[in-house]
């Protein structure tokens, strides 16, 4: 139901200030040991089934319980980046070389264009959040430009579309949220701050592992002998046609978040409604809308 803005920009200041848990994905484990400069040898890694717990989506009744294989999965949602694991032992690894983006010019573009695709999504949610806020839109842009966490940019917005837009249309932006903007937020963090290696055995490919991998391959490597062993379940293969995908999934997230600003524009009703019904027959949207009303009535 619509409000003044002021109401709304008191909402949303009260929601910054509201408790939310931050939940993160375990780091996966390593065995390293060794002496920098030496090769490292990917050690064979389980392939034993795993379900994670159930977790709740940030914002929404969502409960997500997944189950693999753990060798076969790139961390997130639609990626299928191999593993190194699935292309043997025994494979040199470079970590930390100052050429080792430029090496693979490619894969380099690639990377740019998904992390520039994102943020355009950021600033259209900003541009959302504005015209959600309406007259307090130079307010809402000083304080979503202002706002560096990202879980607190997107409590905001949900707390102004909460109180402007009609429940139909406040789920839809939700199951958006859900299946395309958290996801694809979490794939850029990945490119902008894992660490990216590169193997001779992947002259068209770069590798791919969280910081804690890395790490723990310097701190063993200074403290013991033995040549360093990188879990390969932990380091993933990344290749041109990998970010070709990736950035097709931030274009369509991009251009979910461009229909909602188009709803939340349209003043006329039959149009409106026109906007929505396209938006809620997207892929991944309708099954999402499905199960945060099915929470709703639940609860």
């Amino acid at each position: 139901m619509p409000c003044a803005g002021e109401a709304v920009l008191a909402m949303v200041i009260a929601a910054l200030s509201a408790d939310g848990a931050l939940t993160f994905c375990p780091a996966p484990d390593v065995t390293i040991a060794g002496l920098i400069g030496h090769d490292v040898w990917v050690a064979p890694a389980p392939t034993t089934s795993y379900c994670s717990t159930p977790r709740r989506i940030a914002g929404s009744d969502i409960l997500v319980h997944t189950c693999y294989r753990r060798d076969w999965i790139f961390s997130g949602i639609g990626l299928d980046m191999q593993p190194l694991s699935r292309f043997g032992t025994g494979i040199h690894c470079e970590f930390g070389e100052s050429d080792i983006i430029t090496s693979r010019p490619k894969v380099a573009v690639r990377i740019a264009e998904c992390i520039a695709e994102w943020t355009e999504i950021e600033t259209l949610m900003g541009l959302l959040l504005a015209l959600l806020l309406d007259a307090d839109a130079k307010a809402a842009l000083a304080m979503y430009g202002a706002t560096e966490n990202r879980t607190t940019q997107q409590r905001m917005l949900t707390a102004a579309a909460q109180h402007k837009m009609r429940r139909d249309e406040y789920d839809v932006l939700e199951a958006i949220l859900a299946v395309h903007i958290r996801p694809a937020a979490k794939d850029r963090d990945k490119l902008a701050h894992w660490c990216w290696g590169r193997s001779p055995k992947f002259p068209e490919a770069l590798l791919l592992t969280p910081p804690t991998t890395k790490t723990a391959l310097h701190h063993y490597a200074l403290n013991a002998p033995s040549k360093p062993k990188l879990d390969s379940k932990s380091v993933f293969v990344v290749k041109d046609t990998d970010l070709g995908r990736m950035a097709k999934r931030f274009r369509r997230a991009k251009y979910c978040i461009n229909g909602i600003i188009a709803l939340v524009r349209e003043k006329d009703a039959r149009k409106r409604a026109l906007v929505l019904q396209k938006l809620s027959n997207e892929p991944l949207i309708p099954e999402a809308v499905n199960r945060i009303r099915a929470g709703h009535e639940k609860n």
